[in-house]
Parts: C-alpha cells; sequence; structure tokens
C-alpha cells in the first residue's frame, strides 16, 4: 500500500507534489477605460475555496468613479462563481482625463487582508481625443 507523502505549508496540508494554493481575488479585466457618464462592467471571483463567508468591500480613490455595489459575500456554494460589478463614471464640468483606483478587500474565510485593484481610467467628456466607447 503507497504511503502518501504530506506536506504541512502555512497552514495548508498538501499532497507531496501539490501546489499550494492562495487565497487571491481575481477581476476581469484587469483595468477599465470608459468615457465620462458612462459604466462598464467587471467580474470578480475567489481564487481558492474558503473556509467560511468572505465579505469583498469595494471603495474607490475618486468619488467620480463609483460601484453600483460596496459590498460582495461569496460563500462555501459559490466562491468560484464570479460576481459582477458595474463601475460608473460621473459627468463633471473639469476639461480633465481622470484615474481611480478600486480597491477591493476581503474578509473572513481566510481572506483577510487580500486585496486586490482595479485601474479605471475615464477619458473626459469637455476635451477632445480618445473615445473609449468607439
Amino acid at each position: 500500500m503507497p504511503v502518501m507523502r504530506m506536506l504541512l505549508l502555512a497552514g495548508t496540508l498538501l499532497a507531496a507534489g501539490a501546489q499550494a494554493q492562495t487565497a487571491a481575488i481575481n477581476i476581469d479585466p484587469e483595468a477599465l477605460a470608459l468615457n465620462e457618464g458612462a459604466s462598464a462592467t467587471y467580474t470578480l471571483v475567489l481564487a481558492t475555496q474558503p473556509s467560511a463567508d468572505v465579505t469583498v468591500t469595494v471603495t474607490t480613490n475618486n468619488s467620480d468613479v463609483t460601484t453600483d455595489t460596496s459590498t460582495l459575500t461569496f460563500t462555501n456554494a459559490n466562491w468560484d462563481t464570479a460576481q459582477t460589478l458595474t463601475a460608473t463614471a460621473a459627468e463633471d464640468a473639469g476639461g480633465a482625463d481622470e484615474t481611480a483606483t478600486l480597491t477591493h478587500a476581503g474578509a473572513g474565510g481566510g481572506y483577510a487582508s487580500v486585496t486586490r485593484t482595479l485601474s479605471v481610467t475615464v477619458q473626459d467628456d469637455e476635451q477632445t481625443g480618445t473615445d473609449y466607447d468607439t
């Protein structure tokens, strides 16, 4: 009878030769470009099955770029099913392009302190230049 070798790595029990799986938040696409006043969707999914429910909180560093929800919950049943978010760039009176970083921070289920960012570039509509929607 063969003996299976096991390895304990950072609290994860692995069969010999297996790869450690790290808790991570996956985002697709990895960046967004949109026009002022427009919206775009992206998806978020967990990389590994959590040990309990995981709450992902979304924050922004630019109040002109928002999401349709500020929290998502992943469970043992849906951790590998992508959830869709919509990012919206507000109209403003400025004449310059803007950037924003959406930060997605996990909590619970082995995802404490796991974060992932999404870069958003906003083309201002008060100037001439690239139209991201065409």
